[in-house]
């Protein structure tokens, strides 16, 4: 009966909820899943209240970390997990054998064993071309190795031993540059590990956000990572290990996971199930540098902002700015306009101003089918 009252409310009073609950929130921690009642990921209560405003993802994406497909893993004792572009790859560790399956249904397409010299295989990532892995020899972490192999018919190509005492290394990811390696360490302060992938040369480390942390990918421009025992997964900026958000995750005990281009997949131990998950308005944190053709200065910004841009054709251009939970904030401008390059001036620091607080937003440009995102930092 509350839920039909609910609905019941203006929409000025809706979007004044909203708006009380966006200042109210910590620009970094933003998705909390307090009315998440069955804990799948998806927040009942504001269902229909998100649809009723425009928002930057689609209405069918309900809150971060939401379960919209499972497929069992292919054995009992899985560990790892990557995305080669069309298929998924999970180790497990009672057979001893990586698995190549469907992201459909889970069939197995191929396998083939670990390298011989690996007892107990964890993370997996992919770099465009090969398989690589993070495994040991003893189950206390003795003999950790990275490796590499191709993916036709698990040959191993490189390898080279963990650096320090008493290394754990569990989950791995790709950053197009860098192998990065999860290295859990028990109870303590765990790291993430940069290796230069060409000789194994170590890089430098960053923190892990927790002591229970086992996963690994990399999205965009960030370090993904999780906690199993909080049930959390994590954005990590890859300089400092600074934590930019994080959100709840209920889809079994978190271990390995890997970005498909739209979709986060986690590999869970315990019920041997791939969970795949969208992760919603986080979606948007994505397009950190790609879109060359929007740029803005200064950011952070305080007050005055330019946001540039350059036409090919005649467009009708929408220019918006929306709230890190994918809330319209203001529309900039929409217009039409001729060919030609734009540096279009908003002075946030007068009576605009009075609509931001401080924290990250994102600036939308929008013409024909082409959607460009960039985030920006305000700052009083």
């Amino acid at each position: 009966m509350k839920t039909g009252i609910l609905f019941h409310f203006t929409f000025d009073r809706v979007i004044f909820l909203i708006t009380i609950v966006v200042i109210s929130l910590n620009p970094y921690t933003v998705f909390s899943q307090s009315n998440d009642l069955n804990q799948d990921g998806v927040e009942e209560s504001m269902t229909r209240i998100l649809s009723e405003i425009e928002i930057m993802v689609p209405i069918n994406i309900l809150d971060t970390g939401d379960v919209v497909h499972t497929i069992p893993a292919p054995g009992t004792h899985c560990q790892g997990l990557t995305w080669d572009g069309e298929h998924l790859w999970v180790t497990d560790n009672t057979t001893k054998m990586i698995y190549k399956v469907s992201p459909e249904d889970g069939e197995v397409i191929s396998f083939f064993p670990f390298p011989s010299s690996i007892k107990f295989s964890e993370g997996l990532a992919w770099d465009g071309t090969n398989l690589w892995g993070a495994g040991w020899n003893e189950s206390n972490g003795n003999g950790s190795k990275i490796y590499k192999l191709d993916p036709s018919n698990g040959e191993l190509l490189f390898s080279f031993n963990y650096p320090g005492e008493d290394t754990w290394p569990h989950g791995i990811t790709y950053d197009g540059q860098h192998i990065w390696a999860n290295n859990f360490l028990h109870d303590t302060i765990n790291s993430l590990d940069k290796f230069n992938p060409e000789n194994g040369d170590y890089l430098g480390s960053i923190p892990a956000p927790g002591e229970k942390s086992l996963g690994l990918t990399w999205i965009g421009s960030f370090l993904w990572s999780n906690d199993y025992e909080l049930h959390r997964i994590y954005q990590i900026d890859p300089n400092n290990g600074t934590i930019i958000f994080s959100f709840s995750c209920y889809a079994g005990i978190l271990r390995d996971m890997t970005w498909d281009g739209e979709y986060m997949w986690s590999l869970s131990w315990s019920d041997a199930t791939i969970y795949k998950l969208d992760i919603g308005p986080a979606a948007i944190m994505l397009n950190k540098d790609e879109a060359t053709e929007l740029s803005i200065y200064p950011n952070p910004f305080s007050n005055r902002v330019t946001i540039s841009f350059s036409l090919a054709d005649s467009e009708k251009i929408n220019l918006d700015l929306f709230s890190i939970t994918g809330q319209k904030i203001k529309a900039l401008a929409n217009k039409q306009l001729p060919p030609g390059n734009y540096n279009f001036s908003w002075d946030a620091g007068k009576k605009d101003g009075e609509l931001l607080t401080e924290g990250v937003y994102f600036i939308r440009l929008q013409y024909r089918e082409q959607v460009i995102i960039k985030k920006v930092l305000f700052s009083r």
